[in-house]
């Protein structure tokens, strides 16, 4: 796992919801920071790819960490070999997903995010009850789901 920052709550819950989800017999290598910083992403990809050669796949939690990890991919000759898992969509991750190098990318909902946001206002203004926690939704996109909405 490829994180922006340590400790950043939104990121912690990605990170915490990605190892829920996968089998728990795979092995999650300590997680590292890129601190917002493409070229440290890279870097860390790049050593992770060549002290464990054996791993398997890349979760990026972050808009920057993503196209790091692709660029070292690419740079190793690994895309396709290791799947890249990636947070958000963006220009550059959208490019990774059509070349191949990037395997899913999941994309938040702003959107859903601003409305939900409205009617949580509306609700504490009226002194209504909010809920803990107000589930925003993902979508995965792959590179199927790119072609389908092309056609």
């Amino acid at each position: 796992i490829v994180t922006g920052v340590l400790g950043a709550q939104n990121l912690l819950e990605r990170d915490n919801g990605f190892k829920r989800a996968i089998n728990p017999q795979i092995r999650v290598l300590p997680q590292q920071a890129d601190n917002g910083d493409k070229a440290r992403a890279v870097e860390i990809a790049e050593n992770v790819l060549i002290a464990h050669p054996e791993v398997r796949a890349f979760f990026t939690d972050n808009a920057i960490a993503g196209p790091g990890v692709g660029q070292a991919l690419k740079s190793r000759r690994r895309e396709g070999k290791v799947k890249l898992i990636a947070m958000d969509v963006t220009p550059d991750l959208l490019k990774l997903l059509k070349e191949g190098v990037a395997d899913a990318l999941i994309a938040q909902q702003p959107e859903k995010m601003g409305e939900l946001a409205v009617e949580t206002l509306v609700k504490a203004a009226t002194g209504q009850k909010i809920p803990p926690i107000i589930d925003t939704g993902v979508t995965v996109v792959t590179r199927s789901e790119i072609a389908k909405s092309q056609h």
